[in-house]
């Protein structure tokens, strides 16, 4: 990975991306433990701008406690700019006879409180296509995925990356996986999430056909 000579993506030369895709094509979801160093991280965090704002409480069928900043990731910081070109690179490189899925538009950084911070179980809306790709950059909590024929739940840690696919991504039919998190535990979490708008960055979500 590029982030830089000190900040490493650290499954990116010793992961299987092809068996990971299909992993992920197969279940709906990938799980990557400390896949980006103490120092992506942290930079990552640091590229998070002002001002946050308090998440809504309930946003159609999902109730969340939290805060949240971000916006279109061509505006964004390199480092999360870079984070999203080298993983879909990654991914594409990958996608063998299949279509790779298209680039980031939007970064979003959550921060949840220790105790309280969470988001019941959801799939994202619609207008959420392509690969949707969530970075633990601190702290641990109960992270949840319903995969076609089976619940995983574990607890998820600063490095670690989930990626879900979207809607109408790898297959015409295919649908973003549940997924939940619950409230941290001895101290906040903070996440970095990259998704695509299929109307363009900042376009409503919710407004695209289900």
């Amino acid at each position: 990975m590029r982030l830089g000579a000190s900040m490493r993506f650290t499954v990116s030369e010793t992961f299987d991306w092809v068996d990971g895709l299909r992993m992920l094509r197969r279940n709906g979801f990938l799980r990557l433990g400390k896949a980006l160093d103490g120092m992506a991280c942290e930079a990552l965090t640091e590229a998070a701008p002002e001002p946050w704002h308090e998440l809504p409480r309930e946003e159609g069928v999902v109730r969340q406690s939290g805060q949240a900043t971000g916006g279109l990731l061509g505006e964004a910081p390199a480092v999360a700019r870079q984070l999203g070109e080298d993983l879909i690179s990654a991914i594409s490189a990958a996608s063998h006879g299949l279509t790779a899925p298209p680039l980031f538009n939007e970064v979003t950084w959550t921060l949840y409180p220790e105790g309280t911070g969470h988001i019941t179980a959801h799939r994202d809306p619609a207008g959420v296509g392509g690969v949707i790709a969530i970075v633990t950059l601190r702290g641990t909590a109960a992270f949840d995925v319903r995969a076609p024929n089976e619940r995983v739940e574990w607890l998820t840690e600063a490095g670690d990356l989930v990626l879900l696919c979207g809607n109408g991504w790898p297959e015409d039919d295919s649908r973003c996986p549940v997924h939940s998190a619950g409230p941290p535990v001895g101290g906040d979490r903070m996440i970095l999430t990259l998704r695509h708008n299929e109307g363009g960055g900042g376009a409503d979500y919710f407004a695209a056909a289900v």
